[in-house]
């Protein structure tokens, strides 16, 4: 992860929608394996010896940073090592505003996808570089609601929808923050913290205006899939996390909620499949594990289901 030199929590903001947006830009190269973004932020405040991560993650690199923010000014250093030895493959130092912090994110994918010696097609470069938003404040809304919705608390949540309702207003053509409100219109119902219907309809409609923004969003397709999974509407919902993952074969969630789907149709062996991938991607979060427990448990393989 790259993490803040500074207890400031716009330091802390930046620093999250850095390594986030170095996630999902290189979980877009093809035969590249990513981990997702809750395994990853497991390690933040915490010493990182790359070779334990590797291990723990069953990565061969990790990518680490650190940033200080000066008013306006932003120093980056990075560090790619190789897991096995602990070997130093790149490095770099940055400076620049916190008004060019969205070409840097873009700088810093590209940078690290050349080191690792992909060769990009025309249309797979296009999609590492494609800009979420153009508009500054309008990510920094972003990243803090996102960084809210992970606790799924009530608060926590209403207060995520309001700022990705921020971030929409200052760019209308923000379908990443659609998806984050989707998907945070999803739980509060869930949770019964709204009313189930209401919650749920919109979700559905934050979900849609997503994809009608950017078809290519696999964040956008698992928003408009769960969403709809929770109206009942099944054979949209498999359809959305079929297009996610085709999208974006790294994407941890998608294959966690389309396992679940799988595993509560009865489609066991299909269920462990996907949730077994959701592992791999995201090792350290909760939800892949559990839900491949349930699935044992209903197959009744219980010495499984008790691992």
């Amino acid at each position: 992860p790259i993490i803040a030199n500074s207890s400031d929590q716009d330091a802390q903001f930046l620093s999250d929608g850095i390594t986030d947006s170095v996630i999902d830009r290189l979980s877009q190269v093809p035969n590249l394996k990513v981990m997702s973004r809750s395994s990853v932020f497991h390690y933040k405040g915490h010493e990182i010896n790359p070779q334990a991560v590797g291990r723990e993650l069953n990565v061969k690199a990790v990518l680490t940073g650190r940033l200080v923010q000066q008013g306006d000014k932003l120093y980056l250093t990075t560090e790619l090592v190789r897991a096995s030895d602990n070997s130093h493959v790149w490095g770099e130092e940055y400076r620049r505003k916190v008004s060019d912090i969205l070409p840097l994110q873009a700088e810093l994918a590209r940078t690290i996808s050349e080191k690792l010696r992909f060769r990009l097609s025309n249309e797979q470069q296009r999609r590492l570089l494609k800009q979420g938003t153009q508009n500054v404040a309008a990510y920094a809304l972003y990243v803090r609601g996102r960084t809210l919705a992970d606790t799924a608390a009530m608060d926590s949540l209403k207060d995520a929808v309001s700022l990705f309702q921020q971030a929409i207003d200052k760019d209308p053509n923000y379908a990443a923050a659609y998806a984050e409100m989707a998907q945070a219109y999803y739980l509060l119902g869930a949770f019964h913290y709204l009313p189930v219907e209401e919650a749920n309809s919109k979700a559905i409609a934050a979900a849609k205006r997503a994809v009608d923004l950017d078809e290519t969003l696999a964040e956008a397709h698992v928003a408009l899939g769960v969403a709809l999974g929770g109206a009942w509407n099944f054979a949209g919902e498999v359809s959305e996390y079929q297009r996610a993952i085709e999208l974006n074969p790294n994407s941890s969630e998608a294959h966690v909620n389309y396992g679940a789907y799988l595993s509560g149709r009865g489609r066991f062996d299909d269920g462990v499949r996907e949730l077994t991938l959701a592992h791999e991607l995201d090792p350290l979060s909760i939800a892949p594990i559990n839900l491949l427990g349930v699935n044992y448990y209903f197959q009744r393989d219980y010495d499984k289901s008790l691992e």
